[in-house]
């Protein structure tokens, strides 16, 4: 590292979990979602299909998913895809453990790992089932995502329907008509809400993934155990090691002891306050957004333009990789603060 760049390593606050990625985070061409008014029971089934969960059907596909995950989670898995394959050959051509030896039979090793995300990502949307809002943009990104993998409409249909089948393989009598409207309910909501995304062609702005937000959240606070003025000091010193003359934006970048005086101390708080409230409200956009927007507006007051940003951007990368240090500071920390930064940068850039 340059050696301007302070050394303070942060101590840990909380321990930091291991690798967690979602469907999204995979190179895999089709996740999972179906179009669950493939496979209802009657014609009241596909029309209720379309109507939001009750709070008792809630419970039904809470009991029944623990009852089928209990069988476990990549057996579950290995299940669906070898129902999909079932009903569609072809698709086995989308993923990329598609030459594995005996992959429509076996449970080979990639097939295993894909088939692990997928009902982690099952697994995910049914424990918010009471607060689908917080699992929407993560949809919507994978609905983004797999435009690029060639994936249509009518495969939504087929993994729906083989979710179906492998529903009431594993829960057997459990999986009675009042389940099935249920699991249709959920599947309805999941896939229209990838496909609606996928037609827009655009991601919501910035979105990040739940396990993302996660990542930056539990890195943010082992940053913060030295307190919010100390790792302020810590990112302005890296700025201005990085960009002397950046100081020159700042009233009091002319005073001689500007370094360690208080004025750079209460600046470097309030942003970094700043920071930590956008990191509270990244799974909150609508709130999260307009308040941005208005900090952007009073910056530009300031003669702030879009190379600022930047710079401030690497400083709070650098800040953060020296102060976590390589065992924390992963290549998936790394790029969701890089995803976060981007988020905050060019909202506030974007004063229209």
């Amino acid at each position: 590292h340059d050696p301007r760049h302070a050394r303070l390593r942060f101590a840990p606050a909380t321990a930091m979990g291991g690798n967690t990625s979602c469907c999204a985070a995979g190179k895999d061409k089709l996740e999972a979602a179906g179009d669950a008014d493939v496979q209802p029971a009657t014609d009241q089934a596909l029309s209720k299909a379309r109507e939001p969960l009750t709070p008792k059907e809630v419970s039904v596909v809470e009991q029944t998913w623990k009852k089928a995950a209990s069988l476990g989670a990549e057996k579950v898995g290995v299940l669906l895809f070898h129902n999909i394959f079932k009903l569609a050959p072809e698709a086995l051509q989308l993923y990329s453990f598609r030459n594995e030896e005996n992959v429509l039979s076996q449970a080979t090793p990639g097939l295993r790992a894909h088939g692990l995300k997928v009902i982690t990502m099952v697994g995910t949307a049914v424990d918010n089932l009471k607060n689908l809002s917080a699992v929407v943009p993560a949809l919507q990104e994978l609905g983004i995502r797999h435009v690029g993998y060639n994936v249509v409409p009518a495969h939504y249909a087929i993994v729906g329907k083989a979710l179906m089948q492998t529903l009431e393989a594993g829960l057997g009598a459990d999986f009675n008509p009042e389940a099935r409207v249920a699991w249709s309910k959920v599947w309805h909501t999941v896939s229209t809400t990838m496909m609606d995304a996928a037609a827009a062609g655009e991601a919501p702005k910035g979105a990040l993934t739940p396990a993302e937000i996660r990542v930056v959240r539990e890195s943010w606070a082992t940053a913060l155990s030295l307190g919010p003025g100390p790792v302020g000091l810590i990112l302005y010193r890296n700025l201005f090691g990085m960009s002397p003359e950046a100081r020159k934006l700042f009233s009091f970048g002319e005073d001689p002891d500007y370094l360690s005086g208080s004025k750079l101390k209460t600046h470097a708080t309030r942003v970094v306050n700043v920071v930590g409230d956008a990191v509270a409200k990244l799974d909150d956009l609508p709130t999260l957004v307009p308040e941005l927007k208005e900090l952007g507006l009073k910056h530009v007051g300031y003669n702030v333009k879009a190379s600022h940003y930047d710079l401030v951007g690497k400083a709070l990368l650098t800040t953060l990789e020296v102060g976590l240090g390589p065992e924390l500071y992963t290549k998936d920390v790394k790029a969701a603060w890089i995803k976060t930064f981007d988020l905050i940068s060019k909202t506030m850039l974007d004063t229209k």
